[in-house]
């Protein structure tokens, strides 16, 4: 029996070990891929896209479209960002008018983003109308600035 015991004892000891081993390699890998996606993250939030529209229309133009084939390529490393598009509005018109605008700038912009291969899972888009101008809205130079889709990574 005594013979029996240093036996279990270090067999026990072994197995702890290995699993403290895998556990520390699992930890290991986990921060590696922890600090890839940082790292890929961080490197793509430095890039904003502003999609201007025309009064009342929420129809990418041509600028449009080369504003957005910018942010897509800056964000090519890092395919699995997320991406939020904020629609906004000036504060010409009503607000049962500029909210729904908002939101089909939003969309329309989605709508782009998904035709150039970015999973609609990886986006997010919403309307937010005047409630956050960009310049004032006290002239026609601000207004058309307000005018806007903007796309973030987040």
């Amino acid at each position: 029996m005594r013979a029996i015991v240093p036996v279990l004892l270090f067999s026990l000891l072994f197995m702890l070990g290995c699993r403290s081993g895998y556990n520390n390699a699992y930890q290991a890998e986990t921060q590696r891929l922890e600090g890839e996606l940082a790292r890929q993250t961080g490197q793509a939030q430095k890039y904003v896209a502003i999609v201007l529209f025309s009064l009342n229309s929420d129809v990418i133009d041509e600028a449009g479209a080369r504003e957005i084939e910018w942010f897509l390529e800056k964000i090519a490393p890092s395919p699995m960002v997320r991406i939020g598009v904020k629609g906004y509005t000036d504060s010409t018109g009503s607000e049962a008018q500029n909210a729904p605008l908002s939101n089909t700038r939003a969309w329309a912009v989605q709508d782009y983003l998904v035709s150039r291969g970015v999973a609609p899972e990886r986006i997010s888009a919403s309307g937010y109308s005047a409630s956050d101008p960009a310049r004032t809205n006290t002239n026609a130079k601000g207004r058309t600035q307000n005018r806007r889709a903007e796309i973030r990574v987040y």
